[in-house]
């Protein structure tokens, strides 16, 4: 049966971050991943940490059973399109077809709405906005990049490195972005998450933030800068 549910579209906005507050968000993309993901899940459980999960439909059709895992303990389930592609590199139709699709998986496996989208390399242009704005998305980037993803020539940072650039830099609002597509990332966050709730962090899902944002207005909208993204 299918079941495909998105946010009115008098809700739809683009979210960069929260301010103000001692929440962070942490946000993953590219899974779900075996061997990876499931070992996150393991450490936010633990830890008793939500987070938000922006998932690629090609995996989640080989990985049904981490999907409905991510669900089943509590996460947010984000749209990251089918296969990665930049929205740079394909037409309006197109994007269409693959957040569709995406979510159509989400909606079908883990029997919940996807009301989320986050463009892939954090970019997307002001016309293809639009379009998944008119679908109920809300178009979320993030402010605070953990640098933990593969760079030709120099592969990925070592564990300790990830830790220290996200709690070194790490402020209060933020959207943290991570991926749940190497070791690395299994090994870091444990400590990562130590840190932070030393240092007096709360941790929160993108929507949680997004909740906030409506009542206090704390949220930012940087809906005029749609090419770009924040990662200091």
């Amino acid at each position: 049966m299918l079941m495909v549910v998105c946010a009115p579209l008098s809700s739809a906005r683009v979210i960069w971050k929260g301010n103000g507050s001692r929440q962070v968000a942490l946000t993953f993309d590219d899974g779900p991943t075996l061997g990876v993901t499931d070992k996150i899940l393991e450490i936010l459980k633990k830890e008793e940490v939500k987070a938000t999960f922006f998932v690629l439909g090609r995996k989640v059709e080989k990985e049904p059973g981490l999907l409905l895992r991510i669900s089943q303990d509590g996460h947010e389930i984000g749209n990251h399109t089918y296969n990665h592609t930049r929205t740079s590199c394909i037409n309006g139709e197109k994007l269409l077809k693959e957040t569709q699709r995406t979510s159509e998986l989400v909606s079908n496996i883990a029997g919940v709405p996807v009301f989320l989208f986050r463009p892939p390399h954090g970019k997307i242009d002001r016309q293809k906005r639009k379009l998944l704005e008119k679908q109920g998305y809300n178009i979320v980037f993030w402010s605070l990049g953990a640098d933990d993803y593969y760079r030709e020539g120099r592969g990925i940072r070592p564990p300790k490195s990830i830790i220290w650039r996200v709690v070194s830099r790490v402020r209060g609002g933020d959207i943290v972005l991570l991926h749940d597509n190497s070791r690395q990332i299994v090994e870091a966050l444990p400590g990562m998450i130590k840190q932070l709730k030393r240092k007096g962090y709360v941790f929160a899902k993108v929507s949680e933030l997004n909740q906030a944002g409506r009542k206090k207005k704390i949220l930012s909208n940087k809906s005029s800068d749609l090419t770009a993204f924040s990662s200091r």
